[in-house]
This record gives structure tokens, sequence and C-alpha cells, in this order.
């Protein structure tokens, strides 16, 4: 929104705009629910790429065009109501902000020059105190270098969507998931056979839906399509994957409503073969709030004591899975 992209908060409350009036620009956060300004913030005539909100809604990100740490370079990070100004990042590297595997909101993007030396290619900055995780870890030759990332999976946090579309590195012309805890597991998707060469409408651009099991990504397959927008693809994950990597699959059988919740009353049911040993509540900076056993295949919790805002639900199933859904008070 505004000068390039953003996202909005995943409960669809707050929105990020950039505002021009001539050469200046201001950066505004909009409470999209009560249809009121919640702060503006004026950047002067600074080249600014991309303005956004956190996934949370916690937080406000502004990306800069030009690398570095002064004022109008790098990553910044606000409160949502852009007080607590601070810099993020030095590098304005593709990413897009999404939830660690522990809850917490963060910038996923491609390594640095610091990341590569030290083998790693991509990275995660957690927005509350910028602290960063290497990620895609690879010592015989060169990792990603360069292409698409998406955290759209809003449904199943703790994972980034990417495909490379740079160089002769590993990983070329993959689609493939990497989880957010610094572990490196990879689910390998498919290959997009683009030629990213012909243009930027020609990059693969892969995006999740919502629970990530399905990947949507363009593609001039090896330059048969020559129209100035490519055809799109769909990929589906297969259902040979691991416990873990099936949790798509198993989020079908857990059904929790309402979502978002008025009241603070939220109603858990099982359905399938699915057995669940117990429940754990997180916030959305990945602080336990709450455990309960699972004992029969429906369950309420009364959660009205709780602010309103995105939490959290864990489910762990008696294979030691782990099947997490998302959950709103209003």
């Amino acid at each position: 929104y505004g000068g390039s992209k953003g996202n909005m908060s995943i409960d669809d409350k707050y929105v990020g705009l950039i505002g021009r009036n001539g050469s200046n620009r201001t950066l505004i956060v909009y409470d999209v629910e009560n249809d009121v300004v919640v702060a503006t913030r004026n950047i002067g005539t600074a080249a600014i790429g991309w303005f956004s909100v956190s996934q949370s809604g916690q937080y406000a990100v502004s990306c800069y065009l030009a690398d570095g740490s002064a004022d109008d370079q790098g990553m910044k990070v606000f409160n949502i109501d852009l007080t607590n100004r601070r810099h993020l990042d030095d590098y304005t590297k593709h990413g897009d902000l999404g939830i660690d595997a522990n809850g917490n909101d963060v910038y996923v993007t491609f390594g640095d020059p610091v990341t590569r030396g030290n083998d790693y290619y991509m990275k995660m900055i957690r927005l509350s105190d910028g602290v960063q995780t290497p990620l895609f870890h690879y010592t015989s030759d060169y990792g990603v270098w360069n292409g698409h990332i998406s955290c759209r999976n809003t449904s199943r946090p703790g994972w980034a969507y990417v495909n490379e579309g740079c160089c002769q590195t590993v990983g070329r012309k993959e689609v493939f998931a990497i989880k957010l805890d610094g572990s490196d597991m990879i689910q390998r998707f498919a290959y997009h056979h683009t030629n990213e060469n012909t243009g930027y409408a020609h990059q693969a651009h892969a995006v999740p839906n919502r629970d990530g099991s399905k990947v949507m990504f363009a593609s001039n397959w090896n330059n048969q399509f020559t129209e100035a927008h490519p055809p799109s693809f769909v990929v589906e994950a297969p259902a040979t994957l691991d416990i873990e990597e099936n949790e798509a699959v198993a989020s079908n059988n857990i059904k929790v409503y309402p979502n978002p919740s008025r009241d603070g009353m939220v109603h858990i049911k099982l359905n399938g073969n699915i057995a669940v040993k117990s429940i754990q509540l997180y916030d959305m900076l990945g602080r336990t709030i709450r455990t309960e056993e699972m004992v029969s295949n429906e369950k309420s919790l009364n959660l009205s004591h709780l602010p309103v805002g995105v939490y959290l639900l864990s489910f762990q199933t008696e294979n030691n899975g782990s099947v997490t859904k998302r959950i709103v008070l209003n």
C-alpha cells in the first residue's frame, strides 16, 4: 500500500500506508476496524521502498531503498503507534513479515555479506528486539542467493515459503518452505522452471495459501510462454511428508470456533481420527499463557480475561506431531 507493497495485520485491523504531498512522504498506520488513523510520521523526501504492519499488529516496519544505517537507509521498526523507532537492519533485500516457530513477529529475508560469510544464506530478524537468527546453512557451495519470500501462510505460522530466482546455487529454481526455528528444516515443493531473466513479470513470485499446503507461482516454463505475463501454476504438498510436514492435513480435523471470538469463549472440536494430548495457548510474543489436557473430542476455553488480540493454539497429537491454529479475541 502506498509507494510499493505492504500487508495488513492478520486480524485485518491495521494497515500501513504511505501518504504523498508533493515530494514529501508520510507513514500512516490506519485502524480499519474503527476507521481511525492510529499515528502518522513525516519522513520528508526520503526514498522509501515499502511500509507495512506486522502480522500480529504490534509493529510497523519501513524499508528504504538504500542500504545502510542512516535515518533514511536500511530498515526501521516501530511500535504500532509509530513510537519507539529503532534500526532493524542495514540491508534491504527482498523478504516478508511473518511469525516464527515461537510466535514472534519476524522479518524473513535472504542473507547478507556477514551471514553468507558464515555459510548461512537466509536470516530472520525478531521485531521486538532485533535479534537475528541465521537460516539455510550450507557449506559445500553457495546457497540460495536471491528470489522471493512469502509468509502469507497465516494459518501455519513458523514457516516461510521461498522460490530461488537468481543464480547457479543449491536450490536453483526450487520452490520450498523453511522452518523458522533455526533448525534448517526444509520442505521441497517443486521446480518453477521459469527463466527469470526475461523480466520482472516472468519471475516466479511463489506464494502459499493460508494453511501452507499449496503454493502458487508464475512460470514461462523455460521460455515456452512468451506473453507479457506467463501463466500461474499451483503445487500441493505431497502426502508422503513426515508427521510435522503433514500438519496441514491434521489441521483440517481440528475445528476452533467462533473465530474471531467476541466474548472470549473458544470451542474446540476434533474430527476424524486425530488424537490430541494437550493444548498450549501462546501470545504473539511466544509466551505460554495456558496449558490444557484434551481428554475428549470437545473442549471449551474461557479466555474472556485476556486482552483482545491474536493468539496461537498449539495442539500436541498422540503421534508427537503438532498443529497450530491462530485465534482472534475481539
